[in-house]
């Protein structure tokens, strides 16, 4: 029944399947998106605006529930727009099936679908986003292979946090771009206190886009030491951000932003290029540093020539491919399997270390990680953060530590902060640890006196 027409009609929830083309009329085609057959965003004003209007006349309130897939742009960039589309079509799917008949799914433009769900308790709203979460983990079988992906979700409420078409599809977008910026693949609640978030995280987008032109990125090192005698290992180059008004950012909170505007090439390169120019630089002074770690995000990893822009960066700087270690993330790897593994085979060729970061907090692959050219594995600070009281935790960093010394791969343990946990790693078998306990992140300027002073 089409009620949100009906002058008077009773409220309807109307469960929205594939529309075949053939049996509507030109008013239905227009209301429904044409790939995947579900209602477009006219089409859902006129659902919230109906269940407004039922809500008002007592009959109880609901949730709006926008979702957003992580990193889509990338795929269309990287496997064309076909690709992109069956992996659109395969979510509407998943969503459409993995909710009940009285719940409304929309597609609202791009990779933004929306969930009209009659529920109007906000926790009970916040589990079943997230449940939807959960099921955009799972792999989507493409015809290239599994493609691994993420999606993010803003809650909004009737009559809550609004009572018009306009203010709830707002609020939901504020929830979404929260919960991408702050940590992807997770569900933002809205708060009114989004809107000004909104606006100074626009401020800062907008910063941003100059501020490694007017030279306000920094290049912090962060030493990592060899437990067995307490030796230097390397450094872990971190990118700063040093605002002009905000002052220090940390990278937790710009770097999705980076991504998001197609700025993280551009600072990739650029830091690499300072940690390549690092360990020339102290050569020249007499410090052999071991080498230097560098962090990849997903789109470095999948792009074309990226391998290509390793060796000249190398070239460019004189520096020898075995003082450089990259750093990649289980869930960099996941994304595309195929491309990923075959990029860090022909970084391995050049030389190149390769470290699995923060492992165990992602979907590991066991059968991937034997695919994998590894040198390294860092196990999470959060997991060393447990040790040695939490038994759970101190049990999975001894498994780590079998499965990566059975491989033959060094072992690293960052954050270390207290004498007990680096007792612990020691007694476990660990062969590197990183923390404030034994330094802290430091600029160049600082870097340098601590390792002359060290050599002396």
């Amino acid at each position: 029944m089409d009620s949100a027409n009906g002058a008077g009609a009773q409220f309807s929830w109307t469960p929205e399947g594939q529309v075949d083309r053939r049996a509507v009329g030109l008013a239905q085609v227009v209301r429904y998106d044409p790939m995947t057959g579900l209602p477009n965003r006219a089409r859902l004003k006129e659902f919230l605006q109906h269940a407004i209007d039922h809500a008002h006349a007592g009959g109880g309130g609901f949730a709006l529930v926008l979702l957003g897939l992580d990193g889509f742009r990338a795929i269309n960039d990287r496997f064309g727009q076909e690709t992109g589309d069956d992996l659109l079509t395969l979510a509407a799917d998943r969503l459409r099936a993995a909710l009940p008949e009285d719940h409304t799914v929309a597609r609202l433009a791009g990779d933004e679908f929306a969930i009209l769900a009659p529920i109007a308790d906000r926790h009970q709203a916040a589990l079943c986003a997230q449940n939807l979460l959960d099921r955009m983990r799972q792999p989507f079988p493409l015809e290239r292979g599994e493609y691994h992906l993420s999606a993010s979700a803003g809650l909004t409420c009737c009559p809550e946090d609004g009572d018009s078409v306009g203010l709830l599809l707002r609020n939901g977008d504020l929830a979404l771009a929260e919960a991408k910026a702050r940590a992807r693949g997770q569900v933002r609640v809205f708060q009114p206190e989004l809107s000004e978030a909104a606006s100074a995280r626009a401020r800062l987008e907008n910063d941003l886009r100059g501020a490694l032109a007017r030279g306000e990125m920094e290049v912090w090192y962060q030493p990592q030491i060899h437990l067995d005698g307490g030796r230097l290992a390397g450094v872990e180059a971190l990118l700063r951000w040093r605002h002009p008004i905000d002052g220090l950012i940390a990278p937790s909170h710009f770097i999705p932003m980076a991504e998001q505007a197609r700025l993280i090439d551009a600072l990739g390169d650029w830091v690499l290029r300072e940690a390549c120019g690092l360990a020339v630089a102290l050569r020249a002074e007499g410090i052999l540093l071991p080498r230097v770690a560098v962090n990849v995000s997903p789109m470095q990893l999948q792009q074309p020539d990226f391998v290509a822009r390793m060796a000249a960066a190398l070239a460019a700087a004189d520096c020898s491919a075995p003082h450089l270690e990259l750093e990649v993330t289980e869930s960099t790897l996941l994304a595309d399997p195929a491309t990923s593994i075959a990029n860090l085979v022909r970084l391995r060729e050049l030389g190149i270390r390769i470290a699995i970061d923060d492992f165990g907090t992602g979907y590991s692959s066991l059968a991937m990680l034997r695919q994998l050219p590894l040198d390294c594995l860092k196990i999470d600070r959060a997991f060393v953060s447990g040790t040695p009281g939490d038994a759970n935790a101190s049990a999975i960093i001894r498994a780590i530590m079998a499965m990566a010394h059975a491989l033959r791969l060094e072992v690293l343990a960052e954050g270390v902060e207290t004498e007990e946990q680096a007792g612990f790693l020691d007694g476990a078998g660990c062969d590197t640890v990183q923390g404030d306990l034994y330094a802290r992140a430091m600029p160049v300027e600082e870097l340098i006196p601590w390792l002359k002073a060290r050599m002396g």
